[in-house]
């Protein structure tokens, strides 16, 4: 079978790309096999529940577009293959031994429908991708803003909302080999809303923290930060991003402005 060269630009793309890496995978058990593919703990089975819950949606996510689309017959071979699609993702028993699931599982005719499938929606619909250097400056700069939240003079309440939304972009930019753009453009807006949600609180720490460094009683000879203004400034960044139109940045900068003070 032919390796498919785009740039997983589509959700039939990153099927076809994980369940390949899965079908070429040696593993004891289901769980380790699994784990392999979407670099987890084999024990932590939760997460490895939820990668395959997504990875499910995103199978129905395929047929969805097709439909939308009007593109016919590859809806009509996709609607074939997808229970068979979503049944690699089906998990009664994670000890079971990965070269016996892997067994029924990972058909080539699948591959060869989702192969299909993603040039048709790489022609007709293709996302914006991110290259892995963006990705690993997006998930640096989330950790290191999460552990200055983490250990700031934040109200409590506002901080617990600040940490609850940065470690879902820290989930979405984990989960970008399953679900693509559309994962962190939803943490995005989720953050956006949420920030103008907590217009109050956000001004008010923000311009508490000004005052602090404003106050002669600081060490001056420390660089002082502000986790609201950082928090404002990382949104942005992601916003710009994962852009949803080409003027993203200004209508984000202006909601934002309407609630945090400036530097």
């Amino acid at each position: 079978m032919n390796e498919k060269k785009d740039a997983n630009d589509n959700p039939a793309s990153r099927l076809y790309s994980i369940l390949s890496r899965a079908k070429a995978t040696n593993a004891g058990i289901v769980s380790e096999g699994y784990a392999q593919v979407f670099g987890l703990d084999a024990k932590d089975f939760g997460q490895l529940l939820r990668k395959l819950g997504l990875m499910s949606g995103e199978a129905d996510k395929v047929a969805r577009i097709l439909k939308e689309l009007g593109e016919t017959r590859p809806h009509e071979l996709y609607l074939e293959s997808l229970p068979y699609i979503k049944k690699n993702f089906e998990i009664v028993h994670f000890a079971q031994q990965w070269q016996q699931f892997k067994g029924p599982n990972f058909r080539d005719v699948d591959l060869k429908t989702l192969l299909f499938c993603a040039d048709r929606l790489s022609q007709r619909r293709p996302e914006k991708t991110l290259a892995s250097e963006v990705l690993q400056k997006l998930l640096d700069g989330v950790t290191e803003l999460y552990e200055e939240v983490s250990e700031a003079d934040v109200e409590q309440e506002l901080k617990a909302v600040l940490l609850d939304q940065l470690q879902k972009i820290r989930q979405a930019i984990n989960d970008y080999a399953v679900r693509g753009i559309d994962g962190l453009r939803e943490a995005a807006a989720d953050a956006l809303l949420t920030a103008i949600g907590n217009r109050a609180s956000l001004q008010h720490e923000a311009e508490r923290f000004r005052q602090q460094r404003e106050s002669p009683y600081e060490n001056t000879n420390e660089k002082f930060k502000n986790p609201i203004l950082d928090y404002n400034s990382f949104i942005v960044t992601l916003a710009t991003t994962v852009q949803w139109g080409t003027d993203i940045t200004p209508r984000i900068e202006r909601r934002l402005k309407l609630f945090l003070p400036s530097e």
